[in-house]
């Protein structure tokens, strides 16, 4: 597992909306336009500041998404849940383990993912080998 740090600094810079913004408002101040091309162009403002701030932010959210799976793999070699559970079992306790430490950062979801996987392990080496699952609590 690597530092818990690298899965959450990307090295893609994060764009400034309002950095943005002012650059679009400084472009429509310096085009010589009609009163009613810049109200037109003065609304449009959010909308093309926003676009532009999605394209800029992608190369961040792409690394950012990269390093999420990697911090996931990662996770599953050195606990090794996969090894006991189904891609399906995998999902939810992994799911879980976020749910109770995304607050606090990779470290406490990693964690808590330790705890969790402990935890199922165990359960499944002491369950019944002819272990009926009541309808009731079947999702299927």
């Amino acid at each position: 597992m690597k530092n818990f740090d690298y899965y959450s600094k990307p090295h893609a810079t994060y764009p400034n909306l309002r950095d943005i913004k002012a650059k679009l408002r400084g472009l429509i101040n310096e085009t010589p336009m009609t009163a009613d091309q810049r109200d037109v162009a003065m609304g449009n403002l959010c909308d093309e500041g926003r676009e532009e701030f999605n394209k800029q932010a992608m190369p961040y959210n792409v690394e950012l998404a990269k390093l999420d799976a990697e911090f996931w793999d990662d996770a599953r070699e050195d606990i090794g849940y996969d090894e006991f559970l189904t891609d399906k079992g995998v999902l939810m306790i992994q799911s879980e383990a976020y749910d109770r430490g995304h607050s606090r950062g990779f470290s406490c979801v990693f964690g808590e993912l330790s705890k969790l996987a402990y935890f199922a392990e165990n359960i499944i080496k002491e369950s019944k080998k002819s272990l009926v699952i009541p309808k009731r609590w079947s999702t299927v």
